[in-house]
């Protein structure tokens, strides 16, 4: 190294050079400190977005698990209404059954109800009524009931009562025709089949209706969710 005696360059060369380094040094950790705190204000930001994204995932769940819930309720609910409601139609029909075995007092008071009632749906003038009836209760229609009967189904414009000669395929109860001379045909069917029929198709609307607003509330639950 050349060297200038006397000159002191050479102190200075050195302390130039040593306050350099120094603040290399410094700068290099200045830069070090701010690289890690943005390293460190990155990882905070990741963690606090993989919180929320796993606290919505969370939240998701719960919806989800809620709504599968309520869904599984209301199933339960209906399969549990629809078995209560089938022990009730069993339940009818065996006491149908009971009715169509009853004595046949009680047997002609409830034909001669049915035939008033359909009389009374087809009423009009001058018309024939035919009256089906199961091959059991043929024998109970004599010629007393049905001069009896007669006179109580002309208010209804009733003025000949036929029995038909097919056997009503049914528990009981009675099939009636309107034969009017313009040669219309109407019919209501007053057999138990039918009466037990009418009612579950009104029950099971009914129970359609109160499960529709059973409904309402979870879905306004849901939604406010």
């Amino acid at each position: 190294m050349v060297r200038v005696i006397g000159s002191g360059l050479d102190s200075q060369l050195h302390r130039e050079a040593r306050e350099r380094a120094l603040n290399v040094v410094m700068e290099a950790r200045d830069e070090a400190e701010r690289l890690l705190r943005e390293a460190e204000a990155d990882a905070e930001a990741q963690r606090a977005s993989v919180l929320q994204e796993s606290e919505e995932a969370l939240a998701d769940r719960e919806r989800q698990a809620l709504a599968q819930a309520r869904l599984t309720a209301q199933r339960e609910s209906i399969r549990r209404r629809q078995a209560l409601l089938d022990t009730l139609w069993q339940r009818a029909a065996e006491g149908l059954r009971a009715l169509a075995a009853a004595p046949e007092d009680d047997r002609r008071r409830m034909i001669a109800n049915l035939l008033i009632d359909a009389a009374a749906q087809l009423a009009g003038p001058d018309w024939r009524i035919e009256v089906a009836v199961t091959a059991q209760d043929r024998p109970l229609l004599t010629r007393s009931f049905l001069a009896d009967l007669g006179e109580r189904l002309a208010a209804y414009g009733v003025s000949e009562i036929e029995v038909l000669d097919e056997d009503l395929q049914a528990i009981g109860g009675v099939v009636a025709h309107k034969a009017g001379r313009e040669g219309s045909r109407q019919m209501v069917d007053n057999s138990w089949d039918e009466r037990l029929a009418v009612a579950r198709r009104v029950l099971r609307d009914e129970v359609e209706r109160l499960l529709a607003a059973e409904r309402e509330p979870d879905r306004a639950a849901s939604t406010a969710c």
